[in-house]
């Protein structure tokens, strides 16, 4: 079993490694080859993609890893089929929005824009099936879709550079005929079409499962998120404002080591949840543990970065960047914590509480990030920003020890449903 766990745990690694060197890739490969306009124009864009995503993940796919992680083949193609449709017509929807924005600016942003309403269904539907092939148990499925994408943007995104003329809204369309090539490619992996016409049908059942308090969850953080960026580059000078964009860059890396290490977790708990309930605290713990003690060898190979190597990576921003990094440093240990709490609160589908803590610590941390930038800029913010999120870790961890041990006791206290009774219990007789 640890075997077959440790396997899974490289696929999930390896494809949010993909995953990340695709988009990252993908925006270098941009910002080189076009003008600074046509750039911004796509980033404009790829915002938007962000946004759309992280909506669809917290509405529709999320609950896969929660709630489907041991169903039975057949019923989990059949959510998997109404998960993938329903993220396809919600890049329907969330496309037209965009397109509609597209309407009050100028170009290149419009044309950009409005390339969004073919590329968003593609985009979206590529997404959920990687969310079930997470949930499926078979991340390796995942990670070669992601591959099939990645080979597709290069022939794509290769071919409109060739023919010449390239520009925001054609490199658009490029990434999402690739995220349909990958999206189409799934289908053949999974063995069943996508519902589109029961898309409706799906958001109801995914939101009587728990997706309305991950969705709620996700307005909480993505909101607070956005908020504090807006008000914190009215207080950051544009140095300073830069010197805090760059430091998040350097830590980078580690924030997708800690999505990987979720999108593998939820799952697999899941399944250790519903087989051998008493193994999930040690799991957590030994996440927890890994996850906290690469951040303390991520902070101390940051403070250690050479001002040569800080330059090449980060240019002219380094010297400033620099004295942030240990603060920065000292958030990823307890962010670390926070991640693997709500883990441990979503294997046992205790998402109403995750959303509740979240909605206690999102203003705290919000509140450290615009006090501290008014107190001494950018490196206020990040002390402060270090001081909440340890605190945040401690309210996260306690509450979701004492769920998780609480789920563990009641899973293990209740008898097998196919255990008859006694011969001589007395409801025998009733």
């Amino acid at each position: 079993m640890e075997a077959v766990q440790g396997r899974r745990a490289g696929w999930t690694l390896a494809d949010q490694a993909i995953s990340s060197l695709t988009n990252v890739a993908l925006s270098f490969a941009i910002a080189s080859r076009l003008e600074q306009v046509q750039f911004g124009a796509f980033a404009g864009a790829f915002i938007a993609y962000l946004l759309a995503m992280g909506a669809a993940r917290a509405l529709l796919t999320e609950i896969l890893a929660i709630r489907y992680a041991t169903a039975e083949p057949d019923t989990f193609r059949r959510v998997a089929a109404g998960a993938v449709g329903a993220s396809a017509v919600f890049g329907v929807l969330s496309g037209a929005i965009v397109a509609a924005v597209g309407f009050f600016v100028n170009q290149p942003l419009q044309g950009a824009l409005y390339t969004m309403v073919v590329a968003l269904p593609g985009l979206l539907a590529q997404d959920a099936w990687r969310f079930a092939f997470f949930a499926q148990g078979k991340p390796k499925n995942a990670a070669i879709n992601d591959g099939v994408w990645m080979v597709s943007q290069v022939v794509f995104v290769g071919i409109v550079f060739a023919l010449g003329g390239a520009n925001a809204a054609r490199l658009i369309l490029a990434w999402g005929a690739s995220a349909w090539a990958a999206t189409l490619f799934g289908v053949v992996q999974m063995g069943v079409m996508p519902d589109f016409l029961g898309a409706g049908k799906w958001v109801r059942e995914s939101l009587q499962q728990g997706s309305r308090y991950l969705s709620g969850e996700w307005l909480a953080s993505t909101g607070a998120s956005r908020i504090t960026e807006v008000v914190a580059g009215f207080i950051l000078g544009l140095d300073e404002l830069a010197a805090y964009r760059g430091v998040g860059i350097v830590v980078g890396p580690l924030l997708v080591l800690f999505s990987g290490t979720s999108s593998f977790l939820v799952p697999e708990g899941s399944r250790i949840f519903d087989r051998t309930p008493k193994q999930l605290p040690g799991a957590i713990n030994k996440a927890v543990l890994l996850l906290v003690g690469v951040s303390l060898v991520a902070i101390v190979a940051m403070v250690a970065i050479p001002d040569s190597l800080g330059e090449l990576l980060l240019g002219e921003t380094w010297p400033d960047a620099s004295k942030l990094v240990l603060w920065v440093g000292l958030t990823l240990p307890a962010a670390a914590v926070v991640n693997m709490s709500a883990v441990g609160l979503r294997v046992i589908a205790q998402m109403e509480r995750s959303l509740n803590l979240r909605l206690v610590t999102t203003p705290v941390l919000v509140a450290g990030v615009l006090i501290g930038a008014l107190w001494d800029g950018a490196r206020g913010m990040v002390i402060l920003s270090a001081i909440t999120m340890t605190y945040s870790a401690v309210l996260w961890w306690r509450a979701s020890t004492r769920a998780v041990t609480e789920a563990v006791e009641a899973a293990v206290a209740q008898p097998p449903v196919d255990t008859p009774p006694p011969a001589d219990d007395p409801s025998q007789s009733r």
